[in-house]
């Protein structure tokens, strides 16, 4: 045999082998159960779903701006001081209206309650959300961690 057969010989085998493994991936990734938010499709999902006077009111870009600021106020420890992290809570919903106030756009409470609930529902339908933890759960991971949940 000569070296330009053995090399394309070579380039064969290496060929299928990558073609195999790729195939061998994409298979991996369609058994695989994951959940994948959508931002676009939560902010539609919550407008869809608002109440009929919420929703004359309120634009989709309105339910963007406040399901931003309460990401915010998930995301960034300095702005919640020492409130618990709730998603979807009280002092979240407070944050949100208040840095919305400040930027010129006035939300009633009730209005952004009601996005975060609706949020929270997206969330669950997706399967992003389990069961409450239980205090054995939470005891537990406070010991591995070191942390106080």
């Amino acid at each position: 045999m000569t070296p330009s057969i053995i090399l394309l010989i070579g380039l064969g085998v290496l060929f299928v082998a990558v073609a195999v493994a790729f195939a061998w991936q994409e298979n991996r990734a369609e058994e695989e159960d994951v959940t994948i938010y959508s931002v676009e499709d939560s902010i539609a999902f919550v407008y869809d779903n608002l109440s009929e006077p919420h929703k004359s009111n309120l634009k989709k870009l309105d339910v963007r701006r406040i399901l931003e600021w309460e990401v915010r106020w998930l995301q960034d420890p300095g702005v919640h001081g020492d409130a618990p992290v709730v998603a979807g809570g009280l002092p979240s919903a407070e944050f949100a209206q208040d840095s919305l106030a400040r930027q010129g756009y006035v939300y009633d409470g009730p209005e952004i309650i009601e996005i975060l609930d609706l949020r929270a529902e997206y969330l669950a339908t997706i399967g992003a959300i389990g069961d409450p933890l239980t205090a054995d759960e939470v005891a537990e991971i406070e010991a591995q961690t070191g942390d106080v949940a």
